[in-house]
């Protein structure tokens, strides 16, 4: 691989983040319904048991290579 500007070989690629995105997922009304019947069971000794994290983070990567000469760099 050759920088295009240079011509010089010393070449490295990296890999960077270009991207995320953040999703949550909603609760339905049949488990918002059996946690409020736990809840009233147990006279509240329930509401000490927190609700999971229901996020997802998907990232977006690219590589890129860069001339360790003169600084260039472009999609690999």
């Amino acid at each position: 691989m050759k920088c295009p500007k240079c011509g010089s070989e010393n070449i490295s690629i990296q890999t960077v983040q270009t991207g995320m995105k953040t999703k949550e997922k909603r609760r339905g009304i049949l488990q918002s319904m059996i946690r409020f019947i736990l809840i009233f069971c147990t006279l509240g000794l329930w509401l000490l048991v927190g609700r999971a994290d229901r996020t997802t983070t998907k990232f977006k990567n690219s590589k890129r290579a860069v001339c360790q000469n003169c600084g260039r760099s472009w999609a690999a």
